[in-house]
């Protein structure tokens, strides 16, 4: 075999392609001959990335700085015999694992996905018989059999077609069929969709029958290609992880500053390395905000059940928040901004324009003639056209309990439920004129017909390009008579077609002619003399709740851009109709982006929203210049080719009802109804949720730099001379039922906080900015010095009592001002006391849960506490009110 350097495959005949290939379209390949390709280039497979084992996926949870410092300090906990804060430790680092390593150990099976969409069998011919064999054992230059229901099993060069009709949306987007032929090309470079002679792995079969002779297999197939940018795609992550990642750096850095602070004043003292470790101890479960990894899964969890129920499904929790700070959405036309379905909008009958109301598979819509309703069976020449497009048709349609099941091409049932919305259904009208004979449709001819029996005689049926039939057809029918069809009347008909076509309407012309049976010869196909009745024009409509969406996404500062497989006309009709674009609205091929450098490119995308004739290529390099210039981009898609962007992208976004099996793995959420308005309202929600994030971090971090500081305090009073304070002023047991309890429980409560009605009225950016600003800093450590100030003032007052008492008003004076801390912060998000009635139960639980920890003997020997009198609680009540005071002064001045 002279194996091939060609792949331009579309430009070689038919009879070429075989020379190169040594193959003969009879005989097909020898199994020795086949054996020794096989040899040669490998199987017929696609080669997955070395995929992560569970073990190695379940360690990479703990390699987070966070999750580190937790075993670090449960590490000196067991070495210190504290078990209580031990086993609590490990507990929660465990659970956050298990957590991790589930939605990591789903996103690995994307790959596997692609194996799964290839067919295990296929259809050769090896030494003149036909064999089934594994698709993994095909080789170049073998001759594969395709029918209806056949998936592709490699790409190939078409050399025989009959009616061959192939759907290439997964790999193009489009989600009309392809009728395929062996006709050589003679353009150089051509687009996936446009290679007629072609066809590729993973495509469906959905009509007639063909051979194709193998050109690629495996990786070097187009499908192959998309499998290995899917595997040298790293997965992204997050901003919601890469804030953590910043959060938990600032806290570290702080508790080894101050713990530095502590062992040296401590070495100083002479105090011993237990105290000092266990001192250290108390400053790691300090420093680390152990509720937050916990509250933070349970807000995403709500976030999600909040999607669902607005038909969105998340399959990676920790994405949830990239929602908000989206600030381009690159979407996909069909099915998306489109309906999905081909539908008849507008006919012409006999002289006159009607309209069609009604979308997808649902009989019903009505017909109008300019302003005036019109019955259709009351319309002599709309009637005539409507039997003709059911009559002439080879799909068929029928109900399944409430909806409408299609069968065949979605063209030809676009012509049958405008029909049905006129109450002419095909079996009906198929025993008023029974079939005598049918010409399939015929790429070469562009038409079909069907010969039937009339009461008067035969009468053809003929449907088809709108230039062919107006070709063959000598009269014409006007005003419900059949008149000669002049020069200019075949002008103007031509006009009424282009007209349709320009604004990328999908044109089907309709005719027919009388003769006696005798006439007929049922072998041949006599097309000629027609008389011509009129054009059914369609389109796959755009959604209705599209235009309103993409003005909230604007309003969102939110810039939308259309990639579509689709032709240049037919995306730019599209996005003319939901506001994307106005009739003077560039749009971009494919072709023209492949000239455009990538500075001329990233410009173009912030002027120009559409583009079409878009590859699997062309979407990674949009999506990664849009990130390079610093773009939060979500890419939406259903096919294999969209695979490799939607795992790219900050947000990757599949369709749930069209959508590959690939797509979805390769994806972070999942429109359940294919609507770009659902991916508007999952926005609103990102943003909710980013809020509620910012909620959690401005309520509970202050409280780990607060104990920080108070551990710090305590430290430097000893060291000057308060021999009565311990080292540690709040113990390590107290630490942690503050940051799991007395923070957790609160925080929980905050994620059932209404949306804030002006959130889809901000820019981006007010939902990306750091969570450790300067701005968000100054303010933390503001809140955290102020509410160390007040545990230590509520200790130094209960010390005089007695170092138990001291410690125990500490620990509750601190639990109380982490609750003036939580309703400040909701002050700043303009939420009223009584917004979210859920605050203040999690309040009044956790106070119960308090007060159970001073007064139970039990809990009092666990948590290191003694009961408080009426003169403590005095004391704790009016810190916190003077800390409240002096914080709002402080608000106040700057």
């Amino acid at each position: 075999m002279n194996n091939n350097n060609t792949s331009s495959w579309w430009l070689l005949s038919r009879a070429q392609v075989l020379k190169v290939l040594y193959t003969d379209p009879k005989e097909g390949l020898t199994q020795n001959e086949a054996q020794k390709r096989l040899l040669s280039v490998g199987p017929n497979t696609i080669v997955e990335a070395v995929a992560s084992s569970a073990m190695k996926l379940f360690l990479n949870q703990f390699a987070s700085v966070i999750v580190l410092v937790l075993i670090a300090a449960c590490s000196i906990a067991v070495i210190l015999g504290a078990w209580v804060d031990a086993i609590v430790i490990a507990v929660i680092v465990l659970l956050n694992a298990l957590i991790g390593f589930y939605q990591e150990y789903a996103a690995e099976q994307s790959l596997a996905a692609l194996k799964r969409m290839t067919k295990p069998l296929a259809r050769v011919v090896r030494e003149g018989k036909d064999y089934d064999i594994s698709s993994s054992d095909l080789v170049p230059g073998d001759v594969i059999i395709l029918k209806a229901g056949d998936v592709v099993p490699a790409d190939g060069r078409i050399i025989e077609s009959h009616e061959l009709g192939i759907e290439e949306a997964s790999l193009t987007g489009e989600s009309v069929p392809v009728t395929k032929s062996d006709t050589i090309l003679i353009k150089d470079s051509y687009g996936v969709g446009d290679l007629k002679n072609m066809a590729f792995m993973g495509t469906l079969v959905v009509k007639g029958r063909g051979f194709m002779v193998v050109t690629e297999t495996g990786t070097q197939t187009e499908f192959g290609k998309i499998a290995q940018m899917m595997a040298q795609s790293s997965e992204k992550e997050t901003n919601l992880q890469k804030q953590l990642k910043q959060v938990g750096s600032v806290l570290i850095v702080s508790s080894c500053v101050i713990a530095a602070i502590v062992i040296g004043i401590g070495f100083l003292q002479g105090i011993p390395l237990l105290v000092l470790l266990f001192t250290c101890l108390s400053l790691f479960i300090a420093a680390v905000p152990e509720g937050l990894p916990v509250v933070i899964t349970i807000a995403l969890a709500q976030g999600v059940k909040r999607m669902a129920s607005r038909q969105v499904l998340i399959r990676r929790l920790a994405s949830v928040e990239a929602l908000g700070s989206i600030s381009f959405i690159c979407t996909d036309k069909t099915g998306t901004i489109t309906e999905n379905r081909m539908v008849v909008t507008d006919m012409y009958a006999g002289g006159a324009f009607y309209k069609v109301s009604g979308t997808g598979l649902i009989p019903e819509g009505t017909f109008t003639l300019g302003d005036a309703v019109k019955n259709p069976q009351q319309e002599d020449n709309l009637a005539m056209l409507l039997k003709i497009g059911v009559l002439c048709n080879s799909a068929h349609l029928e109900q399944q309990d409430t909806s409408w099941v299609l069968d065949g091409d979605p063209t030809e049932g676009a012509l049958l439920m405008a029909a049905a919305k006129a109450d002419l259904y095909k079996d009906e009208l198929e025993k008023q004129y029974p079939l005598l004979h049918e010409n399939p449709f015929d790429s070469a001819r562009q038409s079909m017909s069907t010969l039937r029996r009339l009461p008067q005689g035969v009468r053809l049926f003929v449907k088809g390009a709108g230039d062919v039939l107006l070709t063959n057809a000598t009269h014409k029918i006007h005003n419900g008579i059949i008149v000669p069809l002049t020069q200019e009347g075949r002008a103007e008909l031509e006009r009424i077609n282009s007209d349709y076509a320009q604004k990328a309407l999908r044109v089907i012309a309709l005719a027919y002619k009388d003769r006696p049976e005798d006439t007929f010869n049922n072998d041949t196909t006599d097309e000629t003399g027609l008389v011509f009745v009129g054009f059914m024009a369609m389109m796959d409509p755009p959604r209705k709740e599209v235009r309103q969406a993409l003005s909230r996404a604007q309003n969102a500062g939110i810039r939308t851009i259309m990639l579509t497989g689709d032709h240049k006309e037919t995306a730019r009709a599209i996005a003319n109709g939901v506001g994307l674009i106005t009739n003077s609205g560039d749009v971009l091929t494919g072709k023209e982006l492949d000239i455009l450098t990538d500075e001329k490119l990233l410009e173009a995308l912030y002027s120009v929203p559409v583009y079409a004739r878009i590859s699997a290529e062309h979407k990674m390099r949009i999506v990664t210049l849009l990130k390079k210039a610093g773009e939060r981009v979500a890419m939406t898609g259903d096919g294999v080719n969209d695979a490799p962007a939607l795992k790219m992208a900050d947000m990757g976004i599949a369709m749930g009802i069209t959508g590959t099996d690939v797509a979805k793995e390769a994806a972070d959420m999942i429109i359940t109804d294919d609507n770009y308005a659902s991916i508007i309202a999952a926005i609103e929600e990102g943003r909710g949720l980013y809020e509620s994030l910012v909620k959690f971090l401005r309520y509970m971090l202050p409280t780990n730099l607060a104990e920080l500081l108070v551990i710090l305090w305590g430290t430097l009073f000893k060291f000057v001379g308060m021999k009565a304070l311990p080292l540690v002023t709040l113990l390590p047991v107290q630490l942690l039922w503050i940051n799991l309890v007395t923070d957790g429980i609160p925080a929980i409560a905050l994620v059932f906080d209404p949306l804030h009605k002006g959130l889809m009225d901000k820019n981006p950016e007010a939902f990306s900015e750091s969570l450790v600003s300067t701005r968000h800093l100054k303010d933390l450590f503001l809140v955290a010095l102020l509410i160390s100030i007040g545990v230590m003032l509520a200790y130094c007052y209960g010390i005089t009592y007695s170092p138990q008492v001291g410690q125990t008003m500490a620990f509750t004076a601190l639990v109380l001002l982490t609750y003036i801390q939580l309703f400040a912060v909701r002050s700043q998000f303009k939420l009223s006391f009584f917004s979210n009635p859920f605050v203040l139960v999690a309040i009044g639980v956790s106070l119960l849960l308090q007060m159970l920890l001073i007064y139970v003997p039990v809990l009092q020997r666990l948590f290191h506490t003694v009961p408080l009198e009426v003169i403590h609680w005095q004391g704790i009540l009016g810190i916190t009110i003077g800390i409240c005071l002096v914080y709002s002064l402080f608000k106040k001045l700057f």
